[in-house]
């Protein structure tokens, strides 16, 4: 429970019940793991409050964030639906960041599973404290660089590309040959980097479906409301 990111979880445990020595402790799973207890004993963990599922779009502040940049409310929404992420999905989240569209994906495919790759030390740790704060027990976090750590993971029914580390041709070879039908979509602020994941598919035999999302939310100024942009980015998605 623990190493699902459960280590919350409340839990009794009853050492030598009906005996003299009977003990009972009550704590979270996760200091629970850390103790030594008698041979005849019985664990009762008690039920949590499981996540409310909901559309995907979660506000940006909910998350736990750093210097790492992260993909934004709107473009995570967007990005879901391109994908069409299905309850069972297998999910590849590759450049993970903060870990916010793995988060949305797990929550998405509550019968699936979410690898979220990442090779950054501090995104990483970001991933880990969202990860328990979502209670997502379907999301491993794969620490280091993409296409090297896709070898080992189970086939993707969907992947989200946000980050490439100038790999993604390889991650898209990659990916389509862990399973030629799976969905992608990679998300690019560059125009390189737009170009590259068209002339990636291409190399497949594959045409690609471009949208850009140009997002702008409103900031106070006095007592005025003015749109503050932010940079618009494109959802590249093979067809």
């Amino acid at each position: 429970l623990t190493e699902a990111g459960l280590g919350d979880v409340q839990a009794v445990v009853g050492e030598n019940l009906g005996t003299p020595q009977q003990k009972i402790s009550k704590n979270a799973v996760r200091k629970i793991s850390e103790s030594v207890f008698a041979p005849l004993c019985v664990l009762l963990v008690k039920p949590y409050e499981v996540p409310v599922r909901r559309v995907p779009g979660l506000p940006d502040e909910v998350f736990i964030r750093g210097k790492t940049p992260m993909t934004k409310q709107e473009v995570r929404a967007a990005a879901l639906a391109k994908l069409a992420v299905k309850p069972t999905d297998i999910l590849w989240d590759i450049g993970a960041g903060t870990g916010s569209v793995s988060i949305e994906m797990a929550l998405a495919a509550p019968l699936g599973y979410v690898y979220a790759v990442e090779c950054d030390a501090a995104a990483c740790s970001l991933i880990k404290q969202n990860r328990d704060k979502f209670h997502v027990h379907n999301l491993t976090l794969v620490e280091g660089k993409a296409p090297e750590k896709l070898t080992d993971l189970p086939a993707p029914d969907a992947v989200f590309i946000g980050g490439s580390k100038g790999n993604l041709p390889e991650i898209i070879d990659a990916v389509l040959t862990a399973n030629p039908s799976a969905r992608v979509c990679v998300s690019a602020i560059a125009l390189e980097t737009l170009q590259t994941a068209l002339s990636s598919f291409a190399t497949h035999g594959m045409t690609a479906q471009i949208t850009q999302i140009a997002i702008s939310r409103s900031s106070s100024v006095g007592n005025l409301h003015l749109m503050k942009a932010n940079n618009p980015v494109f959802l590249i998605v093979r067809e």
